[in-house]
């Protein structure tokens, strides 16, 4: 067992669906690279919101009201990314999940550099 196989650093990777063909489908990943974006720095944290709709009815003569359950709306998750423009962190690379030569790989890379407004671009294409 080498050094790194005993931890990974994996960046958060979101990844578009592919259109569905019918209504009755099921929703599948995309695998093409164009519909993935890695980012450059994992959340530090994220935000889960879960609503539920009741609606309340007060019988007469009763003093509190009970709650009956109507629906529940869409689950909404929320990150907060980070895109550095000023080369403190290296951008993302193949070897992005080894700390050290991930950064090697980043800072020998011949790449064209990280621009934040095309990352952002990429990102909001998905």
């Amino acid at each position: 067992m080498g050094l790194f196989d005993k931890a990974k650093l994996e960046k958060l990777t979101l990844r578009a669906f592919k259109p569905a063909g019918s209504a009755d489908e099921p929703p599948k990943v995309s695998d093409a690279p164009q519909d993935a974006y890695t980012v450059q720095v994992n959340p530090s944290s994220y935000t889960l919101n879960r609503l539920l709709n009741y609606s309340y009815h007060r019988g007469q003569g009763f003093s509190a009201s009970e709650a009956v359950y109507n629906d529940s709306e869409p689950v909404n998750l929320e990150f907060e990314f980070l895109f550095d423009g000023t080369g403190v962190v290296p951008k993302p690379s193949a070897l992005g999940d080894i700390p050290l030569v991930g950064a090697i790989a980043s800072a020998l890379s011949p790449d064209e550099p990280f621009v934040v407004m095309d990352e952002i671009k990429k990102f909001d294409a998905l």
